[in-house]
């Protein structure tokens, strides 16, 4: 098994409010074109997508399928591991980094949820690190939101433009 770790920081922008930020991200290009790539091999469609579409309406990250002539930055996958709390991951690899879905986790949890954890996930590959328990962008699960909310969004935007 591949022991992960994640390193958060926290920073002062310069609106005076605190940005969480993880250190990595899967995206590629420059200014003026953001993207991130992905290949998909999980069964939660739903939660995938509902991330993608929640993060794209930001704007400045242009999330889409593999065309197949690049190399993937992200995929999307999924395993079982009944004896962790864990429900997902995003992890920085060397190549293509991985959202990993534990399905013993995933499979009790209601759509709503699931798609929090999709959004959540996608939010660690754009970037974002662990955030106040308001916003998606917060260490626990399960809280009653799964869209991004204001301070998840002015991290990005702080990013990303």
């Amino acid at each position: 098994m591949i022991a992960i770790s994640a390193f958060f920081f926290t920073i002062t922008s310069a609106t005076g409010a605190h940005a969480h930020f993880s250190g990595s991200d899967s995206v590629d290009g420059f200014w003026f074109a953001y993207e991130i790539k992905y290949d998909e091999f999980t069964r939660y469609d739903d939660a995938r997508n509902w991330g993608i579409s929640e993060w794209d309406k930001l704007g400045s990250v242009d999330i889409a399928p593999d065309d197949g002539v690049s190399i993937a930055d992200l995929e999307y996958g999924d395993y079982y591991d009944s004896t962790t709390t864990v429900i997902g991951y995003y992890q920085e690899r060397l190549t293509t980094d991985v959202i990993n879905f534990n399905r013993y986790q995933m499979d009790k949890l209601a759509t709503f949820d699931k798609r929090m954890v999709g959004g959540h996930e996608l939010g660690h590959a754009l970037g974002l690190g662990h955030s106040y328990t308001t916003q998606l962008m917060s260490s626990s699960c399960c809280h009653g939101i799964n869209t991004p909310q204001s301070h998840d969004k002015s991290d990005y935007a702080e990013l990303w433009g």
